[in-house]
């Protein structure tokens, strides 16, 4: 790497450390997003000017820099490899919490629109030992404590019979266990109200809730666990059957103490950002160095070529005027010059 874009390169990197964009190790649930997107704005603008980079993602990066590099011959170099790869982790990444993000507003609209007496919460994160879990909504009626988990994705999903969550059409790409997963919530939620002092039955109805009215969620474990779509909430819980058994001091106190219960933690991020900066930076360098150092010299080829036409120009002119200025002289004997016209 030669001395311009070695410097070229310290100065990528001062500005993402100026930045203090995806430094902390860890990050709170709410504060994920936001902060990925202003790494992935940071990104677009070094490689795109500002006007033209407004909407485009790190997969437009990706696209450009891999354009360049084709163009160059290096798109087989192992850092040209090594971006490809962390930049689709980095794309999948950002894409998953959106639509995480997504969904839960999706569905928190939904439960706003419940029309029976209710108390809802979401975003919950309750633990004991080495059991941590957020729930994404509960809502807390007469009849029963409604466990939500909120699922967002883009092509059919299933839940087997073991309770694997997995594309529909490959059930061997196995995301998580949701039926553990709910099971482990609906155990924080029953130990936070004994532990309260909560003497009344707790009776939780756990839902698996598809936030995208454009897929399908095929349901094999049906038994355990129920799913819906978003819009489909209210309706679910406010036909649902059974006794009241919850007063609303019960309601209060049940939402009162989960929310009380509630650890807001920090957590991080699982992808390597220090080392993203270095290989993007490393590519961009690359792919852009050699372009800049030719632009240098032809703007230096140029301004000699500009030097050496203006000085012949120059001294063409002059000859002819001094030409000019000699016939005049020789014609009119010196008197034009008296008159200052040539």
């Amino acid at each position: 790497m030669d001395n311009i874009a070695s410097k070229r390169k310290m100065q990528i990197l001062k500005d993402f450390k100026d930045s203090k964009i995806m430094t902390d190790a860890e990050y709170s649930r709410t504060e994920v997003v936001p902060e990925l997107l202003k790494f992935q704005n940071m990104i677009v603008s070094k490689v795109f000017e500002e006007n033209h980079g407004e909407n485009l993602r790190i997969s437009d990066v990706k696209a450009h820099i891999n354009s360049i590099a084709e163009d160059k011959g290096i798109i087989s170099d192992e850092k040209v490899q090594e971006f490809n790869a962390l930049t689709d982790e980095l794309s999948k990444l950002i894409a998953c919490e959106i639509s995480g993000i997504a969904g839960e507003k999706k569905m928190q609209h939904n439960l706003d629109m419940i029309q029976v007496k209710n108390e809802h919460l979401a975003n919950i994160e309750l633990r004991k030992d080495e059991y941590i879990s957020e729930c994404d909504g509960i809502v807390v009626t007469s009849k029963a404590i409604f466990l939500l988990e909120a699922k967002y994705s883009i092509c059919d999903m299933s839940i087997t019979t073991e309770g694997n969550y997995c594309r529909a059409d490959n059930e061997e790409v196995v995301l998580c266990n949701i039926g553990d997963k709910v099971n482990e919530k609906d155990y924080l939620i029953r130990d936070v109200l004994k532990n309260n002092g909560f003497l009344k039955g707790i009776k939780i109805y756990n839902i698996v809730v598809n936030a995208n009215n454009n897929t399908k969620l095929y349901n094999h474990y049906g038994r355990y666990l129920k799913t819906c779509f978003c819009n489909q909430i209210h309706y679910i819980i406010e036909d649902f059957q059974g006794d009241d058994i919850y007063t609303e001091d019960d309601i209060r106190f049940i939402t009162n103490r989960l929310l009380e219960a509630s650890e807001v933690k920090k957590y991080p991020i699982d992808f390597d950002f220090e080392r993203y900066k270095n290989v993007f930076t490393d590519v961009l360098v690359m792919t852009e160095s050699e372009s800049d150092e030719n632009q240098d010299d032809d703007a230096s080829d140029i301004e000699v070529l500009d030097w050496k036409r203006l000085g012949k120009d120059a001294l063409i002119l002059a000859a002819f005027t001094a030409l000019g200025v000699m016939t005049a002289i020789a014609k009119h004997g010196g008197k034009c010059m008296k008159t200052g016209t040539l």
